[in-house]
């Protein structure tokens, strides 16, 4: 299959509407983002210069695309690639993890470091900080994001 064929593996269906690409994208999106703060783990337990590389590539590119992901204002809150404000939150955390260990590391290019506080932390922080859940477990992860995005962003605020 590919994104945009999908087989329903309870009737072997395949669906390729714009409804079923959305929802791989809201998967993958979240698959990768853990993959780079995977690979930022293991980069900084290994040194192995395989997944630094493969982490800031990837990071590169999610930065390249994310102002380019549509926006839309859903019943859970705007988002770019998902459809809930919290699931944002979710994906963003690990990205900005990952950035902040190789920051840390001293292996996040100062370039890219730069674009991503731009292009990707700081319009998702906005985004996130835009839409309070009240007293939910959604806000939590909100609150969880705003707090890895301000570290990476140096916002005491």
């Amino acid at each position: 299959m590919s994104p945009h064929a999908h087989r329903c593996t309870a009737c072997g269906r395949i669906w390729s509407t714009e409804q079923s690409h959305r929802w791989w994208v809201y998967w993958y999106q979240l698959w990768l983002a853990e993959r780079v703060w995977m690979l930022a783990l293991e980069f900084g337990l290994s040194g192995e210069a395989r997944y630094e590389k493969r982490a800031l590539a990837t990071l590169a590119e999610l930065v390249r695309r994310y102002e380019a992901y549509p926006g839309a204002d859903n019943v859970l809150g705007p988002s770019r690639p998902f459809f809930s404000t919290y699931i944002e939150s979710v994906w963003v955390l690990q990205l900005a993890a990952a950035a902040g260990l190789l920051e840390d590391l001293g292996r996040l290019p100062a370039d890219l470091g730069r674009d991503l506080r731009v292009h990707l932390f700081r319009p998702s922080a906005a985004l996130i900080a835009d839409f309070d859940e009240g007293r939910s477990n959604r806000q939590a992860w909100n609150a969880a994001a705003l707090f890895a995005l301000g570290r990476v962003l140096d916002d005491r605020g």
